[in-house]
């Protein structure tokens, strides 16, 4: 995918104070949706010319919609089972893509963990953001999709996941640069 490969490619932010476009893919439930809220707070607190924009599922768009701290919402549809290449998923891909290229994404967020979230992370990488953020557990020995993303901040599946998150946006490694050398 030519298109994909150019904007993967483009050049790095030199830190995360810099980006103007950012974007938070929370594509599970609500709880952990919830979880996120206050991360959301402070990335709109450091970052207030930033345009956010949250990815998550279908089903809790229009509840999103309503948060003070971020501008649009995307929605989104992951299927957790079956192959990559089923042509549903490639479907769901394809409408992802149509929606998020046009807003030309700088840098992405995905605050999750689990093994099921290969399908998602995948989403990361399609979304054509050329710094890609993620955090991983190195003990559970599980492939989550890291290879997805540009940096990788070590965190334990154990803390909670309101740490996690507030430990991302003090990180000194999740200030730059973004992209990998």
């Amino acid at each position: 995918m030519p298109g994909l490969h150019r904007r993967l490619s483009r050049h790095a932010l030199p830190d995360a104070t810099t980006v103007r476009r950012l974007a938070v893919l929370r594509p599970d439930g609500m709880g952990d949706i919830v979880l996120t809220t206050g991360m959301l707070r402070e990335l709109r607190r450091q970052l207030p010319s930033t345009r956010i924009t949250f990815i998550c599922q279908t089903m809790w768009a229009p509840w999103m919609r309503t948060c003070p701290w971020i501008d649009d919402v995307v929605e989104v549809e992951v299927t957790t089972s079956g192959n990559f290449r089923e042509p549903k998923r490639l479907y769901e891909m394809l409408r992802f893509v149509r929606r998020t290229w046009p807003l030309d994404l700088e840098m992405l967020v995905h605050p999750g963990t689990l093994y099921e979230y290969v399908p998602s992370r995948a989403l990361a990488w399609f979304s054509g953001a050329p710094a890609r953020l993620c955090w991983e557990d190195p003990n559970a020995a599980v492939e989550t999709g890291t290879g997805f993303f540009t940096r990788t901040l070590q965190f334990s599946n154990s803390l909670h996941e309101t740490k996690k998150c507030f430990r991302l946006l003090e990180s000194d490694r999740a200030r730059g640069p973004w992209t990998k050398a």
